[in-house]
């Protein structure tokens, strides 16, 4: 059951009634049993992995709390991580690692090492592990306290809104607001449906219709051009922002129609002028989560810079493995660490004068960076991103109709979000309408409405983040 489909609509509207009329302790019950008919509705098969996981966390909890003061914690703790990363790298990455070590062992003399299986990847697997596993880490840390109610727990593992796709939630967020019904206002349901309107127009305006450029492009990369692989990047750097951040937005906002408040996830990435600014700003429960639980566990910037810029490197190469099981995500994630580390060095010579030119330039400079490394994160295979590098380099000049059209396309699809999402950028809010006279809240939702029922792709495509 996608975001983006009739049956989560009307899914929606009756899991509202029926809060609406639920007593206020007995939400949790209902998120719980309606999250599981969302999960089970893509695959019934994989309820029992996220019934595993949430097993094993809630059991895992209440033992290190329990063994603190005496025997070890660390034995529960080894115990979850154990189980969850373990399920994580069968579903995800067992025919990855099988295929590597197949190729060492044909290197070596030898053959079928591993088999190949027909794996089928569980959505939203990478999204609610983390989730758990944070959980039961921050009881270990003396963080929090265990939940002791099950549902409770179970309901913050598999809330609906952001369960295949994030935010990553802490426990400490969520769970309390999950216990009982919460309040909702009037100015909360507003703004609620703001957030879905906002979501639905990046996801199935600006989006999927991109999507369409970046995938023609690349079916015809023997015969583009370098300004036709430009176009490709262009359109795909939006298309993942708006496919991402759109369902997050969507996410938030279904939540807070029931009084929960999720957690921010984007607050404007491409309009940062430095590697570390966009991931706090880019997909950011997952850099908050990598940075709290990998990066500074190993060390952190509390190390010599040498050994600091090891753990960047391993941190964000195990970020581009999270993204997905091939090459194309983990040298996107060392690509990440590399730019990271650079420009920690140069830090002290950029600017931070927002109104500067100086500060506009580095902002296009680092769209450019960010662009080039969804070039890298985008293409599956070696000889194609050769070929797209070479034409990009060498093959620029030709300006085909194609050309023409494909840029045409870019800039219809994206001008009027982008020109709004700029207006949230200089008032700063990310989360609302960037108006403040009525009249002009009131074009902008109906011309927004008209341009997703005129223009929209619904149905068409899955989430690109689906596939984490």
């Amino acid at each position: 059951m996608s975001f983006n489909s009739l049956s989560f609509i009307v899914f929606l509207v009756l899991v509202l009634l029926l809060h609406r009329a639920t007593p206020k302790n007995a939400t949790k019950y209902l998120f719980f049993a309606f999250s599981y008919i969302f999960y089970g509705w893509w695959n019934y098969r994989f309820l029992g992995l996220i019934f595993l996981s949430t097993c094993t966390d809630y059991i895992a909890g209440l033992s290190i709390h329990r063994y603190q003061n005496s025997l070890s914690p660390k034995i529960p703790l080894i115990i979850s991580m154990a189980i969850n990363l373990c399920v994580l790298a069968f579903f995800k990455y067992y025919n990855f690692f099988a295929t590597g070590l197949d190729t060492l062992a044909s290197i070596a003399g030898f053959h079928h090492a591993l088999p190949s299986l027909n794996i089928i990847l569980p959505v939203g697997i990478s999204f609610y592990t983390f989730q758990s596993m944070s959980y039961t880490i921050d009881i270990y840390r003396k963080t929090r306290l265990p939940e002791t109610s099950f549902v409770t727990f179970a309901t913050y593992v598999a809330f609906f809104p952001q369960l295949v796709a994030g935010p990553i939630e802490r426990s400490s967020h969520l769970i309390p607001q999950i216990k009982q019904k919460q309040p909702v206002s009037g100015a909360q349901i507003q703004k609620a449906l703001w957030l879905m309107l906002w979501g639905y127009v990046l996801k199935v305006f600006m989006a999927d219709n991109l999507s369409t450029i970046v995938d023609v492009i690349y079916q015809q990369k023997q015969s583009i051009s370098g300004i036709d692989v430009l176009i490709s990047q262009y359109a795909f750097a939006f298309q993942i922002f708006g496919d991402f951040a759109g369902y997050s937005y969507i996410a938030i906002g279904v939540a807070q129609l029931f009084g929960v408040k999720l957690c921010d996830n984007f607050r404007f990435p491409y309009l940062v002028k430095k590697p570390a600014e966009f991931w706090q700003h880019w997909h950011i429960s997952l850099s908050s989560w990598i940075r709290d639980y990998i990066y500074i566990p190993l060390g952190g910037n509390r190390q010599s810079s040498i050994n600091t810029a090891k753990t960047v490197i391993i941190t964000m190469g195990l970020c581009g493995l999270w993204h997905g099981a091939a090459w194309n995500f983990i040298f996107w994630g060392l690509y990440q660490g590399t730019l990271l580390i650079i420009f920690s060095r140069k830090s002290k010579k950029i600017s931070t004068n927002s109104h500067s030119l100086t500060s506009a330039l580095q902002i296009i400079l680092m769209f450019h960076l960010t662009c080039l490394g969804w070039m890298l994160f985008r293409t599956k295979d070696e000889s194609t991103l050769i070929m797209l590098f070479n034409k990009l380099l060498f093959h620029f000049s030709n300006v085909s109709p194609k050309t023409i059209y494909w840029a045409g396309n870019l800039i219809f699809f994206t001008f009027i979000p982008m020109l709004i999402h700029f207006y949230q950028f200089k008032t700063n809010t990310p989360q609302n309408l960037p108006f403040k006279s009525a009249v002009a809240k009131i074009i902008t939702v109906i011309g927004l409405i008209y341009i997703l029922m005129t223009f929209g792709n619904w149905g068409t495509k899955s989430f690109i983040y689906f596939q984490f």
